[in-house]
C-alpha cells in the first residue's frame, strides 16, 4: 500500500468519527435545492475544490460528512472503494455525493459523470442508494443536480 492511500484512509476515518448526533433538527432532503442549501451552509468557506460525501440514515437524515478529495476531480484517483468501505463500516443505507467548485461553473465535467456512474454501480451492489451528486459553486451556492438531470 502506498503512502497516499494510507494517509487518505486515516484522514477519512478521522472525519467519519464526526457525526451529526448533536443536531436535533430534522432535515427535509426531498429536493436537490434543499440538499444543496444544507451542504452550502456547511462547506461554503472552503477555498479549495473538494469532493465529498454526506452519509444518511434510513430516514435520510445526515449521520456523517466527509471530504474525500481536495483538488481538481480530473486529477483525482478516486475509486468507489474510497467511499464505499467507510460507508459499509458505518452501515449507511444512503448518501449524497458533492463536489464544490470554489470559483467555477457548477456544470458537471466528464470526470464527474464517470465517477458518479462508477460510484452508483458499486454502491448499488452493496445496497447503498446514492440520492444525488450535487456540484456547487462554493461562493454563490448555485448548483447542478445530476439526479434532477438524470445524468447517472
Amino acid at each position: 500500500m502506498n503512502m497516499a492511500v494510507t494517509f487518505t484512509q486515516k484522514y477519512q476515518m478521522s472525519v467519519f468519527k464526526r457525526t451529526f448526533s448533536e443536531y436535533k433538527t430534522r432535515f427535509d432532503f426531498n429536493t436537490p435545492a434543499k440538499i444543496a442549501e444544507y451542504l452550502f451552509n456547511r462547506i461554503s468557506d472552503c477555498l479549495n475544490e473538494i469532493f465529498g460525501v454526506m452519509f444518511l440514515d434510513e430516514e435520510h437524515q445526515p449521520t456523517g460528512l466527509s471530504i474525500v478529495f481536495q483538488g481538481p476531480l480530473e486529477r483525482c484517483f478516486l475509486q468507489p472503494r474510497d467511499i464505499l468501505i467507510p460507508a459499509a463500516l458505518m452501515k449507511t443505507p444512503a448518501m449524497v455525493l458533492f463536489h464544490v467548485e470554489p470559483n467555477g461553473n457548477p456544470e458537471p465535467s466528464k470526470a464527474e459523470l464517470i465517477v458518479t456512474r462508477n460510484m452508483a454501480e458499486a454502491a448499488a451492489a452493496l445496497g447503498i442508494e446514492i440520492l444525488d451528486h450535487i456540484v456547487m459553486n462554493g461562493k454563490t451556492g448555485s448548483f447542478f443536480s445530476l439526479m434532477r438531470r438524470n445524468q447517472y
